[in-house]
């Protein structure tokens, strides 16, 4: 009997309690009901256990749990008589920027910080590191600059660590901002690092401003002047923005990046003998694009890596010349890529993307060698070359099908021209390369179907065959 009535009690106990708690999270914010709620959890023994129980809720992986154990813990050390420690108010911050609810992350990170300094004490780098990513990641990295300039005010020397992040929460945003943070670094007592560097150059790279490839090779002179070496991917990275600003004075400007690459003990990787070949090709002067070209093979190649996109490059400028001789030295260099092309495939089973690229590249470079021989009254040559091209690339039913069209078109085009110019149909024969007795070309390529009515003018014998 006795104790059915201890029960009674106790049950009677937990249910106001409850019901005191339940009204106590509805009526006070949540700042308020952590000091209030201190009836209901456990005692702290002294500020070194709250702290250490901080810092386990800390490598707890959901971040909503997290928030509320370090409430409870805040609650029982208030509860306990016990001032809370700046180490604690800087463990509740990290706490609560883990939290998913930017808003909610945010207000309270924020109330502890200026809990913390009217207690007269800094914030670690780390929470200040933590805050500034928070901002980022949210796209104000202007409140992240208000708190640099809030902590600074206050006496906190700003390390370099977070110079380098606030350079990066403005990396979405505008890189310009980005450039004036280094600059108050650089009148700071902070000495920049690589990632300095680093950072602000992916800043302007990842921009889309028509002046980030000169900020960028600016910046990497820069870095060394201070005695750092940049990454060979940055260096890639630039030299191939370069190449796709469309800048008339590229070839210059990467010049001017690989003698800093040699004066920094860098060697010019395989992407940037690439880029640099492209730039060439799109920016220098018709007739002096297949010597630099030329060199830069040759350079290639003394370097042991693959000269395959420069070749490519050169047998493009050779295309686009007029003197006599061009295409010749055009069809040289495309019978080298074909030879390192069928070597490189049947070392590799599959294709690539860029053994599809380069396909894509050859079609253009047959196109542009067939227009050269014509040019130079070789229809006969022209010829060959558009055969070979159709029997090597040209497949039916394929991804490259319309494309391969539109290229055979234009090649179909280029060597009717020549024979009229000559004045006899194509594959009939004479020429100056003679050959004689050969089929019209749209006999010869039967197979290709409905495209062979498609593509260019028919010769006479061929009409009065098909009627």
């Amino acid at each position: 009997m006795h104790f059915w009535a201890e029960m009674r009690v106790y049950i009677l106990f937990s249910i106001a309690s409850a019901w005191l708690i339940g009204i106590n999270s509805f009526i006070l914010p949540p700042r308020e009901r952590r000091g209030s709620t201190i009836l209901y959890w456990g005692k702290i023994a002294g500020i070194s256990e709250a702290e250490q129980s901080l810092i386990s809720v800390l490598s707890l992986s959901n971040a909503t749990a997290a928030i509320e154990e370090a409430d409870n813990i805040w609650a029982s050390t208030l509860q306990s008589g016990l001032d809370p420690s700046s180490r604690m108010y800087e463990l509740m911050i990290l706490v609560f920027l883990s939290s998913s609810d930017a808003e909610l992350a945010l207000k309270e990170s924020e109330g502890f910080l200026d809990e913390l300094l009217k207690l007269g004490a800094m914030p670690s780098q780390t929470v200040v590191l933590a805050l500034v990513q928070m901002y980022g990641s949210l796209g104000v990295p202007k409140r992240a600059e208000e708190l640099i300039d809030r902590l600074s005010f206050a006496g906190m020397t700003i390390g370099v660590q977070v110079y380098n992040t606030m350079m990066r929460a403005w990396g979405d945003t505008s890189p310009l901002e980005a450039e004036e943070t280094f600059k108050r670094l650089q009148f700071s007592d902070v000495q920049p690092n690589e990632e300095t560097f680093v950072t602000l150059i992916e800043v302007w790279a990842g921009s889309n401003r028509s002046d980030a490839p000169s900020s960028c090779s600016e910046n990497l002179s820069k870095m060394a002047s201070y005695g750092f070496i940049a990454p060979l991917q940055l260096y890639e990275r630039v030299f191939w923005l370069w190449v796709e600003s469309g800048s008339a004075r590229t070839t210059e400007n990467l010049n001017d990046l690989r003698q800093d690459m040699e004066g920094a003990g860098v060697a010019m990787s395989q992407a940037c003998y690439d880029a640099y070949a492209t730039a060439i090709t799109r920016n220098e002067d018709r007739m002096k694009a297949p010597v630099l070209l030329d060199a830069l093979v040759r350079e290639v190649e003394m370097s042991g890596l693959d000269p395959t996109v420069t070749n490519i490059n050169l047998a493009l400028a050779w295309s686009k010349q007029r003197q006599s001789g061009a295409a010749a030295r055009g069809e040289e260099v495309l019978l080298r890529i074909e030879k390192r092309r069928s070597q490189s495939q049947s070392q590799s089973q599959s294709q690539s993307q860029g053994q599809e690229q380069q396909r894509e590249a050859i079609g253009t470079i047959y196109e542009g060698i067939i227009g050269a021989w014509a040019r130079e009254r070789e229809p006969y040559r022209s010829e060959l070359l558009l055969r070979r091209y159709m029997e090597e690339y040209f497949e039916r039913g394929s991804d490259q099908e319309q494309r391969g069209q539109e290229q055979t078109k234009a090649m179909w085009n280029s060597v009717m021209a020549a024979y009229s110019q000559e004045g006899m149909g194509a594959g009939g024969g004479g020429g100056s390369r003679g050959g004689g007795g050969g089929l019209p070309l749209e006999k010869a390529w039967g197979d290709t179907g409905d495209m062979r009515v498609s593509i260019g003018p028919r010769s006479s014998s061929s009409s009065s065959s098909s009627s």
